[in-house]
């Protein structure tokens, strides 16, 4: 593909293309004419001999006069014709013209004889064959060769002077042409000139054009000069404006982030404040729901006591009755003080659950999964929920025991809170462990009828609770997720699955001891 540096080019060169063009076509149009005429007239001549002789020597040619044939061919003189050979009707050569060459038997006639016309026509040869007959027997053949030289002399003249003309048209074409594109890209050069010269901020007018078209074309490119050297002058302005402003913003950034920094973290602070308010809330209500058969128990025993003092039930005066009470009193009294004891262990129980616990505890998962069992084990029997255990982990394991209980507390009371939400009656969790290469899998299931399909992605979201307000903060799954991910290196997920949700806890085995400041 040709590229053109400038428009004056390209012009002269089109137009000179399209001169050879035209006049190769004219050319090859004009020797195809020449062709096509030669050939009809050495055809012309063909059939003129042909009917000439036809009327001669056909009878000759059927007695074999040869002289007499000879005869007939030679009075034929034409500068169209280069030889003539005659035939038998077994296609011997019997007589030929004096130009002829010897031959006994005439070499392309089966060639000739094959062809539909009858005729062999190329660059270099025009060759007739022609049939003598008889009542449609065939008793010779004439075999004429054109003489071509004629043909080709007259192409050679007309190619010299089809060469002189083209050289001399095209002479003037390429003036023609020069002019043409000297008019054509003299405005252009005048514009692109112009602007070449012309600096960003001046402004650019242009002389008058004496063609319409680059007249408008000058007044155009000047417009839009001039408006853009007014835009840059006003982006300019703009520029320094806000390299203003974002100097001033730059300056008072770090401040900005230093208090967005401070707001996060105290708005990190809250979020775990009220997880931990709404924890002790739970702690608060499992408390009092385990102490709640220990003190009913000892408000029996003290009520029992007193009827007893009522009723005189012992007689105090004699050795033997004060002797019965006595020991009934104890009795009495190992009794309150076995529930005493009681309350405090489960004290015992809720306190080391909610002391902070700053170090981790190499241990088997099951031993963490077992404490928070404890804590909340009486409830779950007093709302007639199944527990099923079934614990096949023996991995040992860097955990926070203590956050890790909260998180399957966490877990545990949401799904007794949906069987007492619902009235669920059957109700069952399932708790197992068990190790897969290099991680320890707690899964906790229940059968309460699992978690909408649309929304189970977004439970472990904060403030995202499926409870009434009243009932839930929506911060107990998220900081389950932020206890298991970020300070015990592992991953937890939900998944509805056997008409229940199942939560899966998966812990790394080969974690290093992580450190983790609450």
């Amino acid at each position: 593909m040709f590229i053109f540096k400038t428009i004056r080019t390209k012009i002269i060169v089109t137009i000179f293309t399209v001169f050879i063009v035209s006049m190769s076509i004219h050319s090859a149009y004009q020797f195809h004419n020449m062709k096509v005429q030669a050939f009809d007239t050495f055809k012309s001549v063909n059939t003129t001999i042909n009917t000439i002789l036809a009327e001669f020597i056909s009878a000759y040619i059927y007695t074999k006069d040869i002289k007499n044939i000879k005869s007939s061919i030679d009075n034929i003189n034409s500068i169209y014709i280069k030889s003539i050979y005659i035939l038998d009707e077994n296609s011997k050569v019997i007589s030929k013209s004096e130009n002829a060459s010897d031959l006994k038997e005439y070499p392309r006639f089966q060639e000739l004889l094959e062809r539909e016309d009858k005729t062999i026509v190329s660059q270099d040869e025009y060759i007739m064959l022609n049939t003598f007959d008889i009542l449609d027997i065939p008793i010779g053949y004439m075999v004429v060769e054109a003489d071509l030289q004629s043909y080709k002399d007259q192409l050679e003249k007309e190619r010299n002077t089809h060469l002189v003309e083209t050289v001399m048209f095209s002479v003037v074409f390429l003036l023609a042409a020069i002019v043409l594109a000297n008019s054509v890209s003299a405005p252009i050069e005048h514009i692109v000139k112009k602007l070449q010269n012309a600096e960003a901020d001046d402004i650019l007018v242009f002389d008058k054009q004496s063609q319409e078209e680059f007249q408008y074309l000058s007044a155009n490119i000047s417009r839009s000069h001039n408006k853009l050297r007014l835009s840059k002058i006003n982006l300019e302005s703009l520029v320094q404006e806000k390299t203003q402003e974002l100097q001033d913003l730059n300056a008072t950034l770090e401040i900005k982030v230093q208090e967005s920094i401070a707001e996060a973290q105290h708005k990190s602070e809250m979020l775990q404040k009220q997880s931990r308010m709404a924890q002790m809330g739970e702690m608060i209500s499992m408390i009092a729901h385990q102490w709640r058969q220990p003190l009913g128990a000892i408000s029996a025993v003290v009520g029992n006591i007193i009827v007893q003092i009522e009723l005189e039930k012992f007689d105090l005066t004699s050795e033997e009755g004060r002797t019965e009470h006595k020991k009934d009193l104890m009795k009495n009294l190992s009794s309150i003080s076995s529930f005493v004891q009681s309350l405090t262990t489960t004290i015992d129980d809720f306190r080391n659950f909610y002391k902070p616990n700053k170090q981790q505890d190499f241990a088997p998962i099951n031993d963490a999964i077992e404490k928070s069992l404890k804590i909340i084990k009486t409830s779950l029997v007093a709302d007639d929920i199944d527990l099923i255990e079934d614990y096949a982990s023996t991995q040992e394991l860097y955990i926070y025991t203590n956050e890790l209980m909260q998180v399957i507390l966490n877990i545990v009371k949401n799904a007794e809170d949906n069987f007492n939400e619902k009235g669920y009656k059957g109700a069952s969790i399932s708790i197992k462990t068990y190790d897969v290469l290099d991680k320890t899998v707690i899964e906790i299931q229940d059968n309460g009828g699992g978690i909408p399909e649309d929304i189970i992605d977004n439970i472990f979201d904060p403030y995202f609770s499926t409870k009434d307000d009243k009932n839930g903060t929506g911060l107990g799954l998220y900081m389950s997720k932020t206890i298991v991910e970020e300070h015990n290196n592992g991953k937890i997920f939900a998944k509805n699955i056997n008409e229940g949700v199942c939560f899966v806890i998966e812990l790394y085995t080969n974690s290093c001891p992580l450190k983790f400041t609450k």
